[in-house]
């Protein structure tokens, strides 16, 4: 007897589409973005309740109010990276789109709370829809400093993160909502094939040429997470070995020429049976 999983599959092609998809998308020059998602995406599987428990004790003098907040955006950029993955190795890259929008939101607000603790007090169940939640995490108090940070390029809700990151993650999160914001635009259906493929199932149409071509935008958003965690609990937390080196394997991984970098590539290829696989050169 078959079970409900081959029942839907066969009058909707869904789960022996996933799998066509992904193979035929590991077969193009994106693969290695991808290559390189998974071994951050592994990473933040492998930290994050350490990263989550030494910001959370880290926080103790400002209340459990604080800490809960932090706890839960950190979660929240976690969870919805995961479902990052999930959709875009299935093609559904207007919804992944949704997805790094929310990673990056829940991010950069727990920046903001890290970085001056203060303003947890606009985070109860009161507050967060005030003017007041606005101007501590979305828009800024000051109109002349949001002013001085957009001419940078950086929105205020981005502010806090460290470096260069800010600015990053604010480019990334325009060209997101675009795709995917207010109920959606007509951006979020320029990938979506009008017609059938040889990728589609009962509930999708996906073009392969599309998927591999916007993979690369997701990327970053993986590396800006471990390295602005990184940051956080080095400065803000509490340290123990499993935070050392959580730090140690993101200080190693930036430099891409690191021979360790290099074969921890090598593995996840491996791993993923891409290892005599050769991707194949996008058209110009």
């Amino acid at each position: 007897m078959s079970s409900p999983s081959h029942a839907l599959d066969a009058f909707t092609n869904t789960f022996t589409s996933d799998r066509k998809l992904f193979d035929s998308l590991m077969e193009q020059t994106c693969r290695e973005d991808f290559v390189e998602m998974c071994v951050w995406y592994i990473w933040l599987q492998e930290y994050l309740h350490d990263i989550q428990n030494s910001l959370h004790d880290g926080g103790k003098s400002y209340g459990p109010n604080y800490q809960a907040w932090v706890v839960s955006m950190i979660g929240g950029a976690a969870q919805s990276i995961g479902m990052l993955m999930y959709l875009l190795t299935r093609g559904v890259v207007h919804e992944a789109a949704a997805s790094g929008r929310r990673a990056l939101e829940h991010l950069a607000m727990a920046s903001h709370l890290v970085r001056d603790p203060a303003k947890g007090r606009f985070l109860n169940r009161d507050e967060v829809e005030s003017l007041e939640f606005k101007k501590a995490f979305i828009i800024g108090a000051d109109p002349r400093e949001s002013k001085r940070l957009k001419d940078n390029g950086i929105k205020y809700r981005f502010a806090a993160m460290s470096g260069n990151i800010g600015k990053s993650s604010t480019q990334l999160y325009e060209i997101f909502s675009r795709f995917n914001i207010h109920g959606g635009t007509l951006s979020s259906l320029s990938g979506l094939a009008l017609t059938p493929t040889a990728h589609s199932c009962a509930f999708h149409n996906r073009s392969v040429d599309e998927i591999a071509k916007n993979l690369p935008l997701f990327k970053p958003i993986l590396e800006f997470t471990a390295t602005e965690l990184v940051d956080l609990v080095g400065n803000h937390g509490v340290r123990s070995e499993r935070i050392n080196q959580a730090g140690a394997c993101v200080l190693v991984w930036l430099n891409r020429n690191d021979p360790r970098w290099l074969e921890r590539l090598h593995v996840m290829r491996q791993s993923l049976g891409l290892g005599n696989l050769r991707p194949r050169v996008r058209p110009n």
